[in-house]
């Protein structure tokens, strides 16, 4: 986990700010080059924690609705030429079970 500033809200908070994400390709990514190039391209302003969660799937926990909402509308995002998909986690949803096709 990479965390740019911790998170301090409440449970049903942090739903409201996460993203799930899958990286669509065969082979596994490098996690720390991931992170730190969506730190780059990103920018948040109030930080976010990064959370691999399976092979090639990531939670994303924003700190302020600002930076979770710019980070979809900069949609699609791409790594290593692979498709990023990222969505909202809904309630009671656990990221790694999430479908993202």
């Amino acid at each position: 986990m990479v965390s740019f500033y911790p998170t301090l809200f409440p449970l049903p908070r942090i739903m409201d700010l996460t993203l799930v994400g899958r990286l669509l390709s065969h082979r596994p990514a490098n996690f720390d080059a991931l992170t730190r190039t969506f730190l780059m391209l990103l920018r948040p302003t109030k930080g976010v924690n990064i959370r691999r969660v399976a092979e090639n799937r990531y939670c994303f926990v924003f700190n302020h609705i600002v930076d979770l909402r710019r980070t979809l509308s900069l949609r699609p995002w791409t790594f290593d030429c692979n498709l990023l998909i990222i969505q909202p986690l809904s309630l009671g949803a656990v990221p790694k079970d999430f479908l993202l096709d």
